[in-house]
C-alpha cells in the first residue's frame, strides 16, 4: 500500500502563517529574558560573585537558542510562502496548456488519477 503526502494550498498557507506568528511573537518575547539576565549578571559579577558570569554565560545560550528557533521559523515561513506560490503557478501552467486527445482540459487531479 502506498501512502501520499498532500497538502492543498490552503494547509501550507495555515503552517506557512502559524510559523510566521511563532516567529513574531519569539522575537518580541524572546529577548526579555537576556535583557533581564545579562543585567543580573553583570550586577552580581560587579559585586564579585560567581554566579554572574554564570549567568551571563546562560543568557547568552538562551540567546544562541531562541536565535537559532527564530530563524528556522523564518526559514518555514518563507520556504512554505514560495512553494503555495510556486505551485500554483504550476497548477495555472498544466490547466491553461495540456489537453488529451479529445481536447479536454488536463487538470492536476486528472492527472494525478493516471498514478492510482
Amino acid at each position: 500500500m502506498i501512502t501520499r503526502l498532500v497538502a492543498g494550498h490552503d494547509d501550507l498557507g495555515r503552517v506557512g502563517h502559524a510559523a510566521y506568528e511563532l516567529y513574531g511573537g519569539l522575537h518580541a518575547a524572546g529577548g526579555h529574558a537576556k535583557v533581564n539576565s545579562k543585567a543580573a549578571g553583570a550586577e552580581l559579577d560587579k559585586d564579585r560573585f560567581a554566579t554572574g558570569a554564570a549567568l551571563t554565560k546562560v543568557a547568552d545560550t538562551w540567546q544562541t537558542q531562541v536565535d537559532t528557533l527564530l530563524e528556522a521559523c523564518a526559514h518555514i515561513s518563507n520556504h512554505l510562502g514560495y512553494s503555495t506560490e510556486r505551485y500554483g503557478d504550476e497548477d495555472t501552467t498544466i490547466a491553461t496548456g495540456l489537453h488529451d486527445v479529445h481536447q479536454r482540459l488536463m487538470t492536476p487531479s486528472r492527472i494525478a488519477e493516471y498514478y492510482r
